[in-house]
């Protein structure tokens, strides 16, 4: 027989409260599982419908993968979590959506420094190496002049590049709307 076992975990921050204090969870499952074991079947079933195969492996594994019974063609993330909790149906949060949604933070604290902090600092860097070459250009001779007359156009085109151009920059986005897309940024 196969058993789901769930052992005390103390939580970290004051040592004094389990994993089994916080959540409603029985000791042991026995596998198979039946309608009957699932202590929340009934408000689960009512909301979100099983075929036999996804009910055969909720019965076999604790939990089920299914689509979006909700929407299929829904692209956001987390939309069906908000739509899980409006309808009060118990759901699992994985492990793949929080880091989605870390990731998506992520990226947007990297466009702000960029935005923000590094973006002057390139400009600045940028245009003090292409007035250099300039002037070891104008005051260099042979196989150093040629090296500054490279370095010209190579600068110049960095400049061109960073140089803003109207619509390049979209709108500014909210966070919230970040978080709900999975291909935002």
């Amino acid at each position: 027989m196969n058993y789901l076992k769930t052992e005390a975990i103390t939580n970290s921050r004051n040592g004094n409260s389990t994993f089994e204090e916080s959540y409603t969870l029985p000791r042991n499952y026995e596998l198979p599982l039946t309608k009957d074991a699932i202590s929340n079947y009934g408000n689960f079933s009512g909301s979100i419908h099983l075929n036999e195969s996804a009910f055969k492996k909720l019965k076999n594994n604790v939990f089920v993968v299914i689509e979006n019974p909700y929407n299929s063609r829904e692209e956001y993330i987390t939309s069906m979590y908000s739509t899980l909790k409006e309808d009060k149906v118990p759901n699992f949060i994985t492990t793949d959506s929080l880091l989605h949604i870390y990731h998506i933070q992520f990226d947007d604290t990297l466009r702000q420094i960029e935005e923000k902090e590094f973006y002057d600092t390139l400009w600045k860097t940028d245009l003090a190496l292409l007035n250099a070459s300039l002037d070891k250009y104008n005051s260099a001779t042979g196989n150093e002049k040629e090296a500054s007359r490279r370095n010209v156009p190579y600068f110049s085109v960095a400049l061109s590049l960073l140089q803003p151009k109207q619509k390049q920059v979209p709108e500014k986005r909210d966070i919230n709307t970040l978080l709900m897309s999975p291909f935002s940024l």
